[in-house]
C-alpha cells in the first residue's frame, strides 16, 4: 500500500496556471454543521486485481501487466478543530505518490480531472484556455473549500458514505456535498473509478466501479473512527447507476442508497440505452431491500424503481436543475460563467451566459435543499433520527409537481407503482401515472385528461417534457400501436412539444458509444412516428453512409 505525498502530484497542466497565493474567494452556501472538516488523499493498491493503462502502451502505469490496481482514496471526515486555514480548491488536484510508477498514474489522472473540471467551467481543457480564461481558471482554483488537509480526526465512530461521481466527470465534482456531510458527522470516501480495462480515465460505472466501491468500504471499515455497521452508497448519474449495481452483490455493505439524477429514471424500460442497468436490476428485484432516496427532475417516471418493491423508496423531484446542477460542479459553473460575463460582456455567447447568471440564485437554493434532503435521509436511515426527515417529506409531499419547490412521493415496500389517478383531484396525471391512464382510457382519453387541466397547471412536466413523451411514444411504437403514437405525436406538436427529439438524443448517445446499429434502430422508431422528422432523416443518412460500428453492451 502506498501513501500519497501531497503537493507533488498536482499535474503539469494545473501548475502552469496555478499560483501559490492565499485563497480569496469562497463558495459555501451549504450550511456547515458543528464539525471541522478534515481531508486527506492517498493512493492505495488493490493487489487482488491487475491494471494497466492502455492510453500510452503502459508508460503511465502497469506496463508489465502485473501491477496492482491503484485506487485513489479521497477522505472527508469530522476533525478536531484546526488552526490551519481550509485548503483552496486546487488542492483537490494535488495527488501523487512516493512510488514512481504510481506517481505517473497520479499525475495523469490529476491532469485528466483538471481538464474535465476546466471544460465544465469554461468549455476548454486547461492547455487550451486563453489569457482571460486562464486567469478565471486560477481564480477558480483559488476558491476556498471547507476542508482542512490532514487535520486530526475526531474519535467517532461515525457513519460512512461511499460516493461515486458520474461518467465524464472528475473525482472532486461534488466536493462541497462531501464536505457538508463531514461537517455533520459523516465520513465520506470517494475515488476516481477509472475504467477497469485501462482504456480511459473516465469512470467505469460497471463491475470495475463496484469493486472499487467495495475496496473503499473495506478500507474505511478498518479506520477506528468509522462505524462500519452503518454505510451508505451515493452517486450521481453513472455513479448512481454504479451504486445500484453494487447493491446487487449479496455481500454489499450498504444500508441505504442516495441516487442523484441517475438518468435512467426518465426513460421507458423498453428503451435499450439503459438495459445494462435495468435488466440486471429487474432480474433480481429482491436484492434491493435497503431504503433508497431517488432524486431526479419532475418529469421522472421512476419506472424501474417502481418495480423494486422489496425496498422503501423515496422519490424526490427537484425543478429547474440541469443534470450537472445536482452536484457542485454544475453549480460552480454558473459562478465561473458570471466571472466570464464580467470579463467579456460583449463577446460571443454573452446572451447565454447572462441567462446562466440569472439562474444562479435559484439553482443554488435548490442545490442546497437537495443536499440537505440527502443528509436528512441519511440521518434517518443510518443514525435513526427520523423526525426531521419525516417532517421534511410531509411538507414537500404537498408541493405541486413542476412548481418552484422540491416534491416528495413515497413508495413504501410492497407498493408497485403510483396511486391511481383521481381526475377529481384537480390536476393532470403525474408522469408516473401516464401509462396507467393510457391503459385505462386509451390515447384519446389520456389527451382529453391532459387538455382539461392544461390551463390550470401549465407548469406540470406533462406539458413540456420531451424525455417523458419520447418514452411514451417509443412504448407505443414498440408495442405495435403506431396509429396511437402518431395521434399522440400530433397532439404534442399542437402544444409545442417535439415528441421525437428525445429519440434523436438517445440515438446520438448511441453514436457516441460507437453503437451505430442501435442508433439507427432508435432513428427508425422516430421516423415511423414522424416520417418528416428532418433531423432524424439527416442523421440516418449520415449513419447509413458511414461504416457500421457497434460495441454492444
Amino acid at each position: 500500500m502506498t501513501r500519497c505525498v501531497r503537493v507533488r502530484g498536482i499535474g503539469a497542466s494545473v501548475l502552469l496556471l496555478s499560483l501559490a497565493i492565499p485563497a480569496q474567494d469562497s463558495w459555501g452556501p451549504l450550511p456547515a454543521g458543528p464539525d471541522t472538516v478534515g481531508f486527506r488523499t492517498e493512493i492505495r493498491l488493490d493487489r487482488g486485481r491487475r491494471y494497466r493503462t492502455e492510453l500510452d502502451d503502459g508508460a503511465t502505469y502497469g506496463g508489465s501487466g502485473k501491477a496492482a490496481r491503484p485506487i485513489l482514496v479521497n477522505l472527508w471526515y469530522p476533525a478536531v478543530p484546526s488552526d490551519t486555514p481550509p485548503m483552496p480548491y486546487r488542492a483537490y488536484f494535488d495527488i501523487g505518490s512516493d512510488d514512481p510508477d504510481v506517481d505517473r498514474f497520479a499525475q495523469a489522472i490529476s491532469a485528466y480531472a483538471a481538464d474535465v473540471s476546466a471544460t465544465e467551467m469554461l468549455g476548454k481543457a486547461v492547455a487550451d484556455l486563453d489569457d482571460v480564461e486562464g486567469a478565471l481558471w486560477r481564480r477558480f482554483l483559488d476558491l476556498s473549500t471547507r476542508a482542512h488537509p490532514d487535520a486530526a480526526p475526531r474519535p467517532g465512530p461515525f457513519p460512512c458514505v461511499v460516493y461515486h461521481s458520474g461518467a465524464g466527470s472528475s473525482f472532486e465534482d461534488n466536493s462541497a456535498f462531501c464536505e457538508y456531510l463531514a461537517s455533520h458527522g459523516y465520513v465520506v470516501v470517494g475515488s476516481a473509478y477509472p475504467a477497469a480495462n485501462g482504456r480511459r480515465f473516465g469512470v467505469d460505472a460497471g463491475d470495475g466501479s463496484v469493486r472499487d466501491m467495495e475496496f473503499l468500504a473495506r478500507y474505511v471499515g478498518e479506520l477506528p473512527y468509522v462505524d462500519w455497521r452503518h454505510i451508505a452508497f451515493a452517486g450521481h448519474s453513472a455513479g448512481a447507476q454504479a451504486s445500484m449495481r453494487a447493491m446487487l452483490r449479496p455481500d454489499c455493505p450498504a444500508d441505504a442508497l442516495v441516487l442523484f439524477d441517475s438518468t435512467a429514471d426518465y426513460y421507458s424500460l423498453r428503451i435499450p440505452n439503459f438495459r445494462y442497468l435495468t435488466e440486471p436490476a429487474l432480474q433480481q428485484p429482491g436484492a434491493y431491500v435497503r431504503p433508497m432516496l431517488v432524486i431526479a427532475g419532475p418529469e421522472a417516471t421512476f419506472e424501474m424503481c417502481d418495480q423494486l418493491t422489496a425496498a422503501d423508496r423515496t422519490y424526490l423531484t427537484v425543478p429547474e436543475l440541469g443534470h450537472n446542477e445536482f452536484i457542485l460542479q454544475g453549480v460552480l459553473r454558473l459562478r465561473v460563467q458570471g466571472w466570464l460575463q464580467e470579463a467579456r460582456s460583449d463577446s460571443e455567447g454573452a446572451e447565454a451566459r447572462a441567462r446562466d447568471v440569472a439562474r444562479e440564485p435559484d439553482v443554488v437554493r435548490l442545490f442546497v435543499e437537495t443536499c440537505e434532503a440527502a443528509r436528512l435521509f441519511l440521518d434517518a436511515e443510518l443514525c435513526g433520527a427520523r423526525g426531521p426527515c419525516d417532517a421534511r417529506w410531509a411538507a414537500w409531499a404537498k408541493n405541486a409537481l413542476g412548481g418552484a419547490a422540491p416534491r416528495v412521493a413515497l413508495a413504501p415496500a410492497g407498493q408497485a407503482g403510483p396511486a391511481p389517478y383521481d381526475p377529481s383531484a384537480g390536476g393532470p396525471p403525474s408522469p408516473r401515472q401516464l401509462r396507467q391512464v393510457m391503459a385505462q382510457r386509451g390515447v384519446e382519453g389520456l389527451i382529453a385528461s391532459l387538455e382539461s387541466h392544461r390551463d390550470r397547471e401549465p407548469q406540470s412536466p406533462v406539458y413540456d417534457s420531451t424525455m417523458l413523451w419520447g418514452s411514451v411514444l417509443y412504448d407505443l411504437a414498440a408495442t405495435e400501436r403506431l396509429d396511437d403514437a402518431k395521434a399522440l405525436h400530433a397532439w404534442l406538436a399542437e402544444i409545442g412539444v417535439d415528441g421525437t427529439s428525445a429519440l434523436r438524443f438517445l440515438a446520438r448517445m448511441e453514436v457516441m458509444s460507437k453503437r451505430n446499429d442501435r442508433a439507427q434502430d432508435m432513428l427508425r422508431v422516430a421516423l415511423s412516428i414522424n416520417p418528416k422528422d428532418a433531423r432524424a432523416l439527416q442523421k440516418m443518412a449520415e449513419l447509413e453512409a458511414s461504416p457500421a460500428a457497434s460495441t454492444g453492451r
